[in-house]
């Protein structure tokens, strides 16, 4: 196994640490890798292909102990079996009676345990874990790794959380004093961090360089990682405590953050009002009060005065203003359509994939749970990371309303499309009128042409994303989906056409997407979503 990760170098800014826990050779065994096979190299190459039967005839030739001995890297049988994925393998090693928990023959010292880690093989873990076979699910490496911090470096919470529930200590350290939510905050594993911290992860824990969780995810610009952690905290005093300690090279977080360019970092943990702004995902929303306070100096200035007997153009133009600020205001102070975090049903969910095992369950699935908040999403939601929340029936987060757009909002946004549209048309049109008949060289034309020109580039937009969403209304179908439906299995392709399940006709996604009543349509193709025939019939025939 190559340990080459380091948390030394340049983007690190000199933080030093030498350690990582490296993946296993990359390929499979064969004979080129054991120059001059015999024997034992056979049964190592047979454990690494899935070969049960040769596994089988050579312990009936040769004796179960060779299932003991080791390839020429220093690795046994369960090495290969478990890296590979081969279950079946090791089902027949654990009950043949060979040992599955000897550490490798080289300087890592790592087991079989660890390989599986490594490689997200739950099923592999979740054997290894039960009693016959013996394993102790702290046992370390010769770096002090235990697999819960192997599992941490490599993103894996699924695993992560059936360690934590078969005992896993969290609160060990490797020889660098890195705890496995340090390494999950180094890496950028936010769902890691997560999960260790409900379950009593500290984020005081100092390393061998005197850093603590916050300064690693600083250092690497894990924007998500610092506001959690941050979020975290129970008050501004546990803040400001944290931020204020200082590494064995004098270092705050933000210093770190500075010194490596981490711009989002830095707004986060010095919260100034330019910081904030400069960094802000809204500030295009801010940029039309800005546009529109300037357009309208131009309008009383000059199109008004020259255009007032036209009244009733200008109580139109009035109303569609109304509707345009109103709905916008809607989109953006409204909640989206927020799912409650931490339900039964997500600890439900990974408490059976923790007992069974299962893999398959989850990589069918996998995208209907969310380890930010713990819940089983429902479908048509999904995790907004500006939001770090997860929205249901997410359609997508616009800067223009500074707001996710979602099932509570979503009407909003359209009819702020729509009013904003024609509000913008009309003024443009009125502005074009007054160069008709005072020309280009009048006093004030420079603002009147300026603002029409903006509105006009403004209605452009508007009128495109109006388009799209109405189409997207008519078809019963969110920007995500258009954008991610090949993520999707209820997207599928039929006739060389993509099958859309919640398409009901344009006249009945129109009433259900302005009364919002399409959650029982959603909640009936939900449950027949499965991986039996007769449920994919079913959604079929809809």
């Amino acid at each position: 196994m190559s340990h080459g990760h380091s948390h030394g170098g340049k983007v690190c800014d000199g933080h030093g640490h030498g350690h990582g826990h490296g993946q296993p050779t990359g390929r499979e065994l064969t004979g080129a890798d054991v120059r001059g096979a015999g024997l034992q190299d056979s049964v190592h190459t047979a454990a690494s292909l899935g070969r049960l039967e040769r596994v089988q005839e050579l312990v009936e030739k040769n004796g179960a102990e060779i299932l003991k001995s080791t390839d020429q890297m220093g690795h046994t049988p369960a090495h290969w079996c478990c890296k590979n994925g081969h279950l079946h393998v090791l089902n027949y090693l654990v009950e043949a009676g060979a040992p599955v928990n000897l550490p490798s023959a080289d300087s890592m010292g790592a087991t079989p345990i660890h390989w599986g880690c490594i490689g997200g093989r739950l099923d592999i873990v979740h054997r290894l874990l039960l009693p016959d076979a013996n394993v102790d699910v702290d046992v370390r490496d010769t770096q002090m790794c235990t697999p819960l911090l192997v599992a941490a470096q490599y993103g894996e919470v699924v695993l992560a959380h059936l360690l934590v529930r078969n005992g896993a200590d969290v609160h060990a350290i490797d020889e660098n004093h890195d705890t496995a939510l340090a390494w999950a905050a180094y890496k950028g594993h936010a769902s890691i961090v997560n999960l260790l911290l409900v379950e009593g992860g500290q984020l005081d824990t100092v390393d061998a360089h005197g850093q603590l969780p916050v300064h690693l995810a600083s250092l690497r610009g894990n924007y998500d990682v610092v506001r959690l952690i941050l979020r975290s905290l129970s008050n501004s005093a546990g803040v400001s405590t944290m931020l204020a300690v200082k590494d064995k090279k004098q270092r705050t977080p933000l210093q770190l953050a500075k010194n490596n360019r981490r711009e989002a970092i830095v707004s986060l943990l010095s919260p100034t009002w330019w910081n904030w702004f400069t960094n802000s995902p809204d500030k295009a929303y801010f940029a039309i009060f800005f546009i529109g306070g300037y357009c309208y100096y131009p309008y009383w200035a000059y199109v008004f005065p020259a255009t007032g007997h036209a009244v009733v153009m200008h109580i139109v133009f009035w109303a569609l203003n109304f509707g345009k600020w109103y709905n916008l205001l809607k989109a953006h102070t409204s909640d989206p359509g927020t799912i409650k975090r931490g339900r039964r049903d997500y600890d439900d969910a990974m408490a059976e994939m923790c007992r069974s095992g299962r893999m398959e369950w989850y990589a069918s699935r996998h995208h209907k749970l969310c380890h930010m908040c713990r819940i089983v999403r429902p479908l048509r939601s999904k995790h907004c990371r500006i939001k770090d929340t997860c929205i249901d029936r997410y359609d997508h987060y616009c800067p223009w309303v500074g707001n996710a757009v979602g099932r509570s909002n979503h009407i909003n946004f359209f009819l702020y499309l729509l009013f904003g549209s024609f509000c913008l048309s009309l003024y443009t049109y009125m502005a074009s009128q007054w160069l008709v008949v005072y020309g280009a060289r009048a006093d004030g034309a420079g603002h009147v042409v300026a603002s029409m020109f903006l509105m006009g580039l403004f209605t452009l937009f508007l009128l495109a994303m109006l388009g799209q969403h109405a189409h997207m209304m008519l078809t019963n179908r969110t920007t995500n989906e258009y954008i991610n439906s090949h993520r999707y299995e209820h997207f599928e392709i039929r006739d060389g056409q993509e099958f859309n399940p919640f398409d009901r006709g344009a006249t009945q996604n129109a009433r259900m997407y302005f009364k919002c009543e399409d959650a029982a349509v959603t909640e009936r193709i939900d449950d027949m979503l499965g991986d039996d025939g007769e449920s994919q019939a079913l959604l079929r025939a809809l």
